[in-house]
């Protein structure tokens, strides 16, 4: 199991909890036999009104069009994906996935123009051979979606983060979710996945901790640590 972080209060601690198909607005996922894993996480963060607004004011000049639509795009990506890998494969319909592109756009405002570019995305990466084991639920010991980790006074937050039974023990996997096609080429992109790591392995000793990034064109990128 997860261990209690020094810098987490009790009262902080998020206890998984097994996910309704039917609700793919739970942002968690995780097998029956999974029940004892104890994740430390941050107090949900209520955002204050304008806050939304104002982060846009202040970084929309900086973005070209092309970058703004871009960014809009990964998080309707994001952001359907934490929904619908907690719903088996078997119930990932046509009709499911588009209703959570739909609801994934108005969550965080994006324009509904792009849902058919992120739909196209999150079916490829659903769909990818290569993925599945680690976005199918009945593939895991345990997984879940945006957790949050406290690791040497900075707050993490984690794309996903699954565990996977093997015949040498638990084995842990930070996945990040990355729609550029060579993120391994991004020294920024290598050095925040190490410290995903190391906060995972500090609360985990003992435990085998791997990482990789999955693309927008269904490829797992596993990161040498």
């Amino acid at each position: 199991r997860l261990q209690e972080a020094q810098a987490v209060e009790e009262g902080d601690l998020w206890v998984p909890q097994t996910p309704d198909p039917g609700q793919p607005e739970s942002s968690r996922a995780m097998t029956p036999n999974a029940s004892l894993a104890v994740l430390p996480v941050l107090v949900p963060m209520v955002e204050p009104p304008g806050a939304r607004d104002a982060a846009a004011a202040s970084t929309g000049a900086a973005m070209d069009p092309g970058q703004a639509e871009a960014a809009a795009l990964g998080q309707v990506v994001h952001k359907a994906l934490e929904w619908l890998t907690t719903v088996p494969m078997p119930q990932r319909s046509a009709s499911r996935l588009a209703q959570a592109i739909s609801a994934a756009c108005r969550a965080v405002d994006a324009p509904p123009t792009l849902g058919e570019r992120a739909l196209s995305v999150v079916t490829h990466i659903l769909s990818s051979p290569d993925l599945s084991p680690w976005l199918d639920p009945d593939q895991l010991a345990w997984a879940g979606n945006e957790v949050s980790l406290i690791h040497a006074g900075r707050t993490l937050r984690l794309d996903r983060l699954v565990a996977k039974s093997t015949a040498a023990g638990r084995e842990w996997w930070v996945l990040d979710y990355k729609l550029q096609h060579r993120p391994q080429d991004m020294p920024s992109y290598q050095t925040q996945m190490r410290q995903y790591v190391a906060a995972v392995s500090a609360l985990q000793p003992g435990e085998v901790v791997k990482a990789a990034f999955m693309t927008g064109d269904g490829r797992l990128i596993e990161i040498a640590l």
